[in-house]
């Protein structure tokens, strides 16, 4: 993959990899994923390898569309293998507005080898992700598992290992 590869505006979206693995060549700024204005919808089975700069895999973000409030996507059973070459897997954006872009659920989802964080969720409204079974693994370069500034989140089971700074990084948390 050398582009973005864009979701928008979009209910009850299903991205589903058979298993596949899905390589980023792209330029460094860019995300490989964007998932703006996406609700209740499902990414699963697939594993993401990272072989040139990518400053993050997934940009999750209430967009400027009207018509679609991001909210309750599931991401299941994926593995994110940054290899050093990323600074988030998992990003709660604040491009469009703070609003919404909650409840999403993570089953099974394992991200190592990045340089910040797994997970970076930095908006007030980005409230109750749910981790079910998750890993993280920094491989001594990443300073984060979860890096929160506002929102809220649980975490079930799975681990996390080799972070720089501290596993779980929470900030002026927000809601449930």
């Amino acid at each position: 993959i050398t582009s973005t590869l864009t979701f928008s505006q979009m209910r009850e979206g299903l991205f589903i990899g058979i298993r596949s693995t899905l390589t980023w060549a792209g330029v460094a700024g860019n995300p490989m994923f964007q998932i703006s204005d996406v609700r209740n919808s499902t990414f699963s089975d697939f594993r993401v390898l990272v072989s040139s700069s990518l400053d993050v895999v997934f940009n999750l973000e209430n967009g400027s569309g009207a018509n679609v409030s991001p909210t309750a996507n599931i991401f299941r059973s994926f593995y994110v293998q940054g290899q050093g070459y990323i600074n988030d897997g998992f990003r709660f954006g604040v491009t469009g507005s703070d609003a919404n872009n909650e409840n999403h659920s993570f089953y099974d989802v394992y991200v190592d080898g990045y340089t910040n964080s797994a997970w970076h969720m930095d908006a007030s409204q980005s409230r109750n992700h749910q981790f079910f079974g998750c890993h993280f693994g920094g491989a001594l370069t990443g300073s984060y598992g979860i890096y929160l500034n506002g929102g809220s989140f649980n975490w079930y089971g799975g681990d996390g290992a080799q972070t720089l700074t501290t596993d779980f990084y929470i900030q002026d948390p927000s809601g449930p």
